[in-house]
């Protein structure tokens, strides 16, 4: 910049030094009469003054050109600068766009990813949760069997006690009978021993009324007697009361070795209801640790499935991005099952040859996408719905329809190259969005702005302002499968630069119209012209 002010300021020094010094030269030929080619004194002068002139204006433009570089540079190469400047402009803008289009799938995925790992963080958490609960459970569980079992063992014991109070009881009764049977035997010979008495006072009467003489003898035999009777009788109901008693004690003794039995079979309802709840919280137990060992092969299947899932996203090319639009196809109203089934034969047809351009593989349905297979709760049960099954049930629901439908198929997941595409079909009806020369959307753009402002305002129109006003009308938008960013209609890159041109040769407010090229519903690809007009 130095060189060049002062090359500038050196030519303006030397263009008054030309003027000073031709002239001078003028003067001093013409005042010598000089006369060249025949010309008159005067037009010699003249001549030899312009051509001094050129000649040290030439020498003066050589000498700055090879003194400032920078000021050669802009002489030599000032319009093919210009030119390129247009240029790269131009490829900075589309560098610029095409950055951004790439940003913004990335930012999606980044934005996706963060949400798939803070679910499985917080599945994670809620399984890690769920395993201490079932695992304070199962310590309850174990705690109420140690209980279980204490109490088990209290009742065996108990019915060890009651079964040796009752062994006891038996024997205390055997040695009761067995007394009882000792003192019927006393009686029985007690009673013997008295009949034999008896017989033998009978006897001694008669033989006292024969023998007289002996009757003091007999009397006093008789007196003796009769107080062994006295004694025995006496002996005899004390071993009747004895006996009375023995039998109540024996029926006491029976009537507890029932009410004993009786608890000894409560008891062993006991011990086996005890022995049954032992046996199902055994088996609770067992299906807690199949639980417990279920949760910990899922936490580590979904552990592994997450790393191989992540390890496939680095490892291999992306093709497909969740939510991708692979075909839509608008069926008419009021049409049959089978019109129905073969248009969507024919979408499922374009989005596997969509499919296949990408980099996905054909599945065992023999195309490159398949219909996700559901989980159906029916009366029999919970069962597993095929492809054909999903069209059938789609024919079914698209058959007979007031209005049309269109039906779009999208990636339910992010797919790699080399994996068969999960789709999804979404029905949604069709109406009127825009009219044919509708205004969709404007904005005012200052065109005496640099070119990548006014570029940068254009873009915004066109992804923001249009894109709004689009979605708020009506217009499903499309998800584009290589970058996985939502679409309303297609703007290229020359397109832009053209408006960018045509705004900036306004040079001022310029108002800038998007208006519909067609009549447009809501199924339709955006389809606009555009329309500049100078803002007063």
């Amino acid at each position: 910049m130095f060189w060049t002010f002062l090359a500038l300021v050196a030519l303006v020094v030397l263009g008054g030094f030309l003027s000073y010094y031709g002239d001078l030269q003028g003067r001093r030929w013409g005042k010598k009469r000089v006369s060249i080619l025949g010309l008159r004194p005067r037009h010699t002068a003249i001549l030899i003054t312009s051509l001094t002139g050129a000649f040290i204006a030439l020498l003066s433009i050589l000498t700055v050109l090879i003194a400032a570089p920078t000021l050669r540079e802009v002489v030599l190469r000032g319009e093919r600068a210009i030119r390129e400047n247009k240029r790269l402009n131009a490829a900075l803008i589309a560098e610029r766009i095409a950055n951004q289009n790439r940003l913004t799938p990335l930012l999606n995925e980044l934005k996706t990813r963060e949400s798939e790992r803070q679910q499985l963080v917080e599945e994670r958490r809620l399984i890690v949760a769920r395993l201490q609960t079932e695992r304070a459970r199962l310590a309850r569980l174990r705690e109420d069997l140690r209980a279980r079992q204490r109490e088990i063992q209290e009742a065996q014991q108990t019915v060890r006690q009651l079964a040796a109070r009752n062994a006891q009881l038996l024997r205390r009764q055997q040695r009761l009978e067995q007394d009882l049977r000792r003192d019927q035997r006393l009686l029985a010979s007690v009673q013997r021993q008295y009949r034999t008495l008896v017989r033998q006072n009978q006897n001694a009467e008669a033989i006292n009324r024969e023998l007289g003489q002996q009757n003091l003898a007999l009397s006093r035999s008789n007196l003796d007697l009769e107080q062994q009777n006295r004694t025995l009788e006496e002996e005899n109901a004390l071993l009747s009361r004895t006996n009375a008693q023995l039998k109540q004690e024996g029926q006491e003794l029976i009537r507890k070795n029932q009410a004993l039995e009786e608890a000894n079979r409560q008891q062993l309802a006991a011990n086996r209801e005890n022995l049954k709840q032992f046996a199902e919280l055994q088996a609770k137990i067992r299906e807690l640790q199949a639980e417990q060992d279920a949760l910990y092969s899922r936490l580590v299947g979904t552990r592994q499935a997450f790393n191989q899932s992540f390890a496939a996203v680095r490892q291999g090319r992306l093709i497909l991005h969740a939510g991708s639009e692979l075909g839509r196809r608008i069926v008419p109203s009021h049409q049959g099952p089978i019109a129905v089934r073969r248009e969507l034969e024919r979408l499922l047809d374009e989005a596997s040859a969509l499919a296949l351009r990408l980099g996905a593989v054909p599945g065992d349905n023999g195309r490159a996408v398949a219909i996700v297979r559901k989980r159906v709760v029916t009366p029999a049960g919970v069962q597993n719905t095929s492809e054909k099954d999903s069209i059938d049930a789609l024919a079914e629901n698209l058959a007979g329809r007031d209005v049309d439908t269109v039906v779009i198929a999208h990636a339910i997941n992010n797919t790699v190259a080399g994996e068969q595409v999960l789709i999804e079909c979404t029905l949604l009806p069709v109406r009127p969005v825009f009219r044919k020369g509708q205004v969709v959307a404007e904005r005012v753009i200052d065109g005496r702005r640099p070119s990548e402002v006014v570029a940068d305002a254009i873009v915004q129109f066109l992804q923001k302002d249009i894109s709004l006003a689009a979605k708020r009308e009506g217009i499903i938008p499309q998800v584009d499968p290589e970058t996985g960013t939502e679409q309303v209609g297609v703007i290229t890159t020359r397109d832009i630069v053209s408006l960018t041109d045509k705004v900036r040769r306004l040079r001022g407010r310029v108002r800038l119209e998007a208006i519909a090229r067609d009549d447009l519903t809501s199924a339709d690809t955006l389809r606009l012209t555009f329309g500049i007009s100078r803002v007063e």
